[in-house]
């Protein structure tokens, strides 16, 4: 078995392992450099952009690296869940693969469904979406289970692909959340019985970070702590966080809802989330809660509004992109008063493009007055425990960390070393192929 990572190794996103038998292939995610894809877009949505484009600004995976044999090998594509650093090259690089299936969990297929609709994108590639917990077959020697995690989307799933030469477990995004708000706790049981495993590809984002991830429960109570503690107050709140997490927005629109505000959320991403998720009933956003999708619906509703301190506005823009709402309302979409209020349930996610946008959009606010609430927020990645503990679940041969730089790369060995001192650490560039 060959491992050829074509993404994500050495770097933060652009998630993307290639698993190869020999006769038969499998590609587990298929995701954009978000850094470099919001460069191009100035957006967290996705829009159309060419392949030729995205390879060229490496916001893609690298797959005009690969040779056509490989290509025609692969059987699958598996997402493992909707974000789009794991999701979001699919629509523009799955036609590549035209022997290739697509499987994923009902919400991230939802998803992708919903982006080639919505930009008018075909794929030839069948498109199927697979409850997890049962294992299938995705040729003659390659059979794929997906094992529910808990994470900061739906549907989130770790893989496990079964080969010839052993199992491997593709475990990027996770976290060993015991009390989610939303949807299946993270399947142990099951996780426990691939135990011996040959090969355990892990996220390792905060491999550097003491301690156990925290509940999403934690990031409602703070919520909960400011929402509440403004009952009352007669100034404008904004609100954003990550589109795809579906749980943090349950929380602030039931949150909103006790304070007698009303509720509109705003934005495309927003939108697209909040439908798979309705659809599918995995959340149904009230009835009487506003939802604006395209730029001329938001700019009419904003345009119009009278009274927004009777509101609480949720919005996209949480890394301060150019053209999300948050941004468009500080240039002049909205008039911010002082001592209105915007609350950011995010983190900033540490890359360049980020910080400075972030810090452009924090800065605006300031200079009009506007009180800011930042870090209302708990991670759905891996602390250091968490991972300790997949890996004494697993009992690995072969560990590699993944989603990672080559700091927090060496972090995970280092961790791995250890707890599990047999075991042995292959630290992977992107394209360095390894035999297992």
């Amino acid at each position: 078995m060959k491992l050829i990572p074509i993404g994500g190794y050495g770097e933060i996103g652009r998630n993307s392992l290639l698993i190869d038998t020999g006769n038969e292939a499998v590609i587990v995610d298929l995701g954009l450099n978000m850094e470099k894809y919001i460069e191009l877009t100035e957006d967290e949505s996705i829009e159309y952009v060419s392949k030729k484009v995205l390879l060229e600004r490496d916001a893609v995976p690298r797959i005009d690296n690969l040779p056509e044999s490989i290509i025609e090998r692969v059987k699958a594509i598996i997402p493992s869940h909707a974000h789009l650093d794991h999701v979001g090259a699919i629509p523009f690089l799955a036609s590549r693969f035209k022997n290739a299936t697509i499987y994923g969990t009902p919400f991230t297929i939802g998803l992708l469904n919903s982006i080639l609709e919505d930009e008018g994108l075909a794929l030839p590639n069948g498109i199927y979406s697979v409850n997890p917990g049962k294992e299938f077959s995705v040729g003659k020697e390659i059979s794929v289970e997906l094992i529910s995690v808990t994470h900061s989307t739906p549907d989130s799933s770790m893989v496990a692909v079964h080969t010839p030469s052993g199992s491997l477990l593709y475990a990027n995004d996770y976290k060993l959340d015991n009390a989610p708000l939303l949807g299946r706790k993270t399947q142990i049981s099951r996780i426990k019985k691939l135990s011996p495993l040959k090969v355990l590809v892990s996220e390792s984002l905060y491999a550097t970070t003491p301690g156990k991830t925290p509940s999403e429960r934690i990031a409602r109570e703070l919520l909960r702590d400011v929402i509440l503690g403004l009952k009352g107050n007669e100034r404008a709140i904004v609100s954003t966080t990550f589109s795809s997490h579906i749980a943090r927005i349950k929380s602030i629109v039931e949150l909103a809802r006790q304070t007698g505000r009303r509720i509109a959320v705003l934005g495309r991403s927003m939108h697209r989330y909040l439908s798979v998720a309705n659809d599918l009933g995995i959340y149904e956003l009230p009835g009487d809660i506003a939802i604006y999708r395209y730029k001329r619906e938001i700019n009419r509703f904003l345009s119009r509004l009278k009274n927004p301190e009777e509101y609480l506005l949720v919005v996209t823009g949480n890394q301060g992109e150019p053209k999300s709402v948050l941004s468009r309302m500080t240039d002049g979409l909205f008039k911010f008063n002082k001592n209105d209020m915007v609350l950011f349930s995010c983190k900033v996610i540490p890359s360049e493009p980020n910080i400075t946008n972030r810090a452009i959009l924090e800065e605006k606010l300031r200079s009009m007055g506007v009180r800011i609430f930042t870090d209302l927020h708990v991670s759905g990645h891996s602390y250091r425990e968490d991972l300790r503990e997949l890996m004494l679940y697993t009992n690995p041969e072969i560990l590699i960390p993944s989603h990672a730089d080559r700091i927090r790369q060496l972090a995970y060995k280092e961790l791995a070393h250890e707890t599990l001192p047999e075991s042995r650490v292959e630290i992977l560039e992107n394209f360095r192929v390894l035999n297992v």
